[in-house]
């Protein structure tokens, strides 16, 4: 009798610590009966923030975080990719990983 495909959500933050968690996983479980989900919850910025552009004390502080969240989320879906890669490269086919950038859309 087979064993069942094993589900695995990885929760990631694009530290040194989480890639490490994504290596371990990668090399415990079997890579043939393993399906493993990377998953990063982005906090967006709040949109009552976004209500400062229109006064012009803050337009330049507003204009910085817009800049600051693409960066976030290319830095995250950097790590995405190299996670991903790590995975490939440790024998999982490219059908059992898959990557989820989330907006956080409640509180904790």
């Amino acid at each position: 009798m087979q064993s069942p495909t094993k589900n695995i959500i990885i929760g990631v933050d694009a530290s040194d610590c989480s890639f490490e968690a994504v290596r371990y996983v990668g090399k415990l479980m079997p890579a043939e009966k393993t399906r493993i989900k990377l998953l990063h919850v982005m906090n967006p910025i709040p949109e009552s923030f976004y209500d400062l552009e229109t006064l012009p004390a803050f337009r330049e502080q507003v204009i910085g975080v817009h800049g600051w969240e693409v960066q976030q989320r290319k830095s995250m879906e950097a790590f995405m990719e190299r996670a991903k890669r790590l995975l490939l490269d440790l024998g999982y086919p490219p059908e059992a990983i898959s990557v989820a950038i989330n907006d956080r859309e409640v509180g904790v």
